[in-house]
């Protein structure tokens, strides 16, 4: 019995021994390679050169990575970020911001895109280059037009203005906090207005992932008196009508009471939720 706890120790002391002599040895390894960075990475362009050294297998992987570390670390490169809101405050997704340079050598960095809540990051910007980022989304203008940057900085914003140009695409949703129809009882809806500065034809397309109701009514707000026309029953709606100048509002409910869901608005007008 104490023959072969003997060899049992002999054999996790041999196995404890090699780990420690391999860990040992990693370190040594690890500081070499760093001490060996310290005099050399000290700009983008000797990053590029132990990653082409990599290619070439005259370097490590790792050595590319501690290259690039000591790099950032020097400051050498930041981040950059901001956000994009509306005029009421409200974050707005899907804005490509762009990036170029207007001095210097560093790398440009490819576009970013604002999040949901209007939110947008983006890395790998170089020190003694100062950069451009342009705010881009259909039928938006935005002020300031172009935000310029040569450190980090995440207060890069901007507030977009939504604008038609021939047709306005605008998107909502049927909630169980809505305000209920006018004409559709027990219906949740969403009221958009518009205002006709001459006469003509309008035309107001909703498709709605449900059963919906599109109803047109003078004024601003819906109303049994107010009532012109409606498109119903269909996730396709439509409505085109010739109209004298004035203020006007369209509803978007459902079919049926305590539906809810999203839709999709198409319209020549400017419309306000």
């Amino acid at each position: 019995m104490s023959e072969i706890n003997s060899n049992k120790c002999k054999k996790y002391l041999f196995r404890d021994l090699t780990n420690l002599f391999l860990f040992v040895i990693s370190i040594i390894i690890a500081c070499s390679s760093t001490m060996a960075q310290d005099d050399i990475c000290s700009n983008w362009g000797d990053v590029i050169s132990k990653y082409n050294s990599y290619v070439s297998s005259q370097a490590t992987w790792e050595e590319v990575i501690i290259c690039y570390q000591e790099y950032v670390e020097n400051g050498l490169i930041f981040n950059a970020g901001g956000r994009i809101t509306d005029t009421d405050g409200k974050g707005i997704p899907e804005v490509t911001m762009s990036f170029s340079r207007i001095s210097g050598t560093g790398e440009v960095p490819f576009a970013s895109h604002t999040n949901l809540k209007g939110y947008w990051t983006q890395s790998g910007f170089q020190s003694d280059t100062t950069y451009q980022v342009t705010p881009y989304k259909t039928n938006y203008t935005f002020a300031p037009p172009f935000r310029s940057f040569s450190s980090e900085d995440n207060n890069l914003d901007f507030t977009g203005t939504y604008t038609c140009v021939d047709q306005c695409v605008y998107s909502g949703s049927i909630e169980t906090t809505d305000g209920l129809s006018v004409e559709r009882t027990g219906c949740y809806a969403d009221v958009w207005t518009f205002t006709v500065s001459s006469s003509k034809e309008i035309q107001i397309g909703v498709f709605p992932s449900f059963s919906g109701w599109l109803i047109l009514y003078s004024g601003s707000m819906p109303s049994s008196s107010g009532y012109i026309t409606y498109s119903g029953y269909s996730d396709d709606l439509w409505i085109t009508k010739e109209l004298n100048p004035g203020t006007y509002c369209i509803e978007v409910t459902t079919y049926s009471q305590g539906i809810t869901g999203t839709y999709q608005i198409i319209s020549s007008e400017e419309l306000v939720l």
